[in-house]
């Protein structure tokens, strides 16, 4: 019995590594064989650019308005839509009085 050849551009499989490394910009755990750098589930930015849009559709549906993703940010956002959504300044709620006290000394 013949099989069939498959023709056409070879699908990228989206992780939970690769999903979460475009939706905030890290990852957890990256066990990717090929890859050297821990927390970084891609060969290399021209892979991730290539994963952010082919798999575009389906973060920005799962995750919600696409001007908080790290993909869009680094690929698609003008700089003044960058500066409208830096969270750079969002006060962090898991420093502690401590903290707070000791850096503004």
């Amino acid at each position: 019995m013949p099989t069939k050849l498959r023709t056409g551009k070879r699908q990228t499989r989206l992780s939970e590594d690769r999903m979460a490394h475009l939706v905030s910009g890290t990852c957890l755990d990256s066990p990717v064989r090929w890859h050297s750098r821990l927390h970084y589930p891609f060969k290399d930015e021209k892979h991730r650019r290539a994963v952010w849009f082919q798999h575009r559709e389906e973060i920005v549906a799962r995750w919600g308005p696409v001007e908080l993703l790290q993909a869009w940010a680094d690929y698609e956002a003008t700089e003044e839509q960058k500066a409208a959504f830096d969270h750079s300044g969002t006060p962090n709620p898991f420093r502690t009085y401590q903290q707070e006290e000791a850096d503004a000394d």
